[in-house]
């Protein structure tokens, strides 16, 4: 039987592992480690693919049991997977070097295991339940460091309060709800803004000026001279700034239709 996690969610509910997870956690405590490395090693497209969560599982069994070995083995595969997500994400554009960017969030991944191999604090439950979220968390921190280096105050249109509760725009709001139908309870959750805010650091940059500034609540356009718009900020008319808002929504319904689907 599986080891219950630690941690509990904002309503003071300890967290849960999925059902599948459960099941293929069961369905490898049977086999011999060797099986399950070789396991863990099969590509993202075989139909006998093992999740992320369950190598996390199983990689903080190894380092409970001293199993030093396994531990080193079930590591370097969970880092590849990540490193190879990373670099299928990244690109090199005006905030920093692609390369940079991936070595900062599997440094920062790296420390958060050290860390949970030495506490007993389940510093990493929430990885043995969402571990694509989980990484996105990485990665949307590393982001924002990287674009507060380059100084450009428009490029960091949210900050940390955007992820921890402050609420978006109602305009932005209603935007997510007529797209995301029934999903719409999850602007809510914190992990679906994390995935929110990671989409958006993948848009072109003058599609991220705009869906930034309209987080903030700053609108389109204004009959009211003294009222700072969007178009006035970006010095362009406000059917410009509509446009590359539509191309935005569009490219960011895919991606969160994508993430709320894991």
């Amino acid at each position: 039987m599986s080891a219950p996690l630690k941690r509990k969610d904002q309503q003071g509910v300890t967290y849960q592992r999925p059902a599948e997870i459960e099941v293929w956690i069961s369905k490898l405590e049977t086999v011999d480690a060797g099986e399950r490395l070789s396991q863990f090693a099969l590509p993202k497209k075989s139909l006998s693919y093992v999740p992320s969560e369950v190598l996390v599982y199983f990689l903080r069994r190894a380092w409970g049991a001293a199993d030093h070995e396994v531990f080193e083995k079930t590591f370097r595969l969970l880092l590849a997977r990540v490193d190879r997500s990373l670099r299928s994400r990244l690109w090199d554009s005006d905030i920093g070097n692609a390369s940079d960017i991936c070595d900062e969030i599997i440094s920062r991944f790296v420390l958060l295991i050290t860390n949970d191999c030495n506490s007993d604090k389940g510093l990493l439950d929430f990885y043995e339940i969402r571990f694509d979220r989980a990484i996105c968390t990485i990665r949307a921190s590393v982001l924002r460091k990287f674009y507060t280096e380059v100084g450009d105050v428009i490029l960091v249109p949210f900050d940390h309060q955007d992820i921890d509760g402050a609420p978006l725009s109602a305009e932005v709001e209603a935007t997510l709800d007529n797209y995301l139908s029934d999903e719409s309870s999850k602007i809510d959750d914190p992990a679906f803004r994390i995935a929110l805010f990671s989409a958006i650091d993948q848009l072109p940059h003058d599609q991220r000026q705009v869906i930034g500034l309209r987080l903030k609540g700053i609108p389109v356009q204004s009959n009211d001279p003294s009222v700072m718009t969007i178009a006035r900020m970006l010095q362009c008319d406000d059917r410009t700034v509509r446009n590359r808002s539509a191309r935005a929504l569009k490219s960011l319904k895919a991606a969160l239709e994508e993430e709320v689907g894991k």
